[in-house]
């Protein structure tokens, strides 16, 4: 499902690169992407497994938030 954001990266993008997608929901933008490989980032899980059902070929890496650190160095 390409919309206009998507058309605009894909001026950028070649079929044998690799996107990392952050924060990339359930997959709704990232769909029309043109790619060799991606990767999608985010916090919720249903995201996630909605993202690896839309988009094709991709992999999903889940950020847990409660491994940021908050001392100050």
């Amino acid at each position: 499902m390409g919309n206009w954001l998507t058309e605009e990266v894909n001026k950028h993008l070649h079929p044998d690169q690799t996107v990392l997608d952050l924060c990339c929901g359930n997959g709704q933008v990232s769909d029309g992407l043109v790619y060799g490989e991606i990767v999608g980032v985010d916090i919720c899980k249903e995201y996630l497994d909605m993202y690896n059902e839309s988009v094709s070929g991709s992999s999903v890496i889940q950020f847990d938030l409660k491994q940021i650190s908050s001392s100050k160095e």
